[in-house]
């Protein structure tokens, strides 16, 4: 089991064979958070830029700090 806090994001449009893999991987993580993304597909970071970056950035912020990342300060 991996410890360390996961975002899993995952587009709506995504195909079958990436979800398949998603639900096989995700009960690895015990500190995962998933988000689907409205209308996106596999290349969602590029498509639906502004929302992804928003979703790592409210991730990232509520860790409450570097130190759950594992980040040097």
């Amino acid at each position: 089991r991996l410890a360390m806090p996961v975002l899993w994001l995952e587009g709506e449009a995504t195909c079958k064979p990436p979800r398949a893999v998603a639900r096989r991987l995700l009960p690895v993580f015990s500190d995962v958070r998933f988000k689907r993304v409205a209308g996106a597909g596999h290349m969602g970071p590029i498509t639906h830029a502004s929302v992804v970056n928003a979703e790592i950035l409210h991730f990232v912020r509520a860790l409450g700090g570097h130190g759950r990342l594992g980040l040097a300060a």
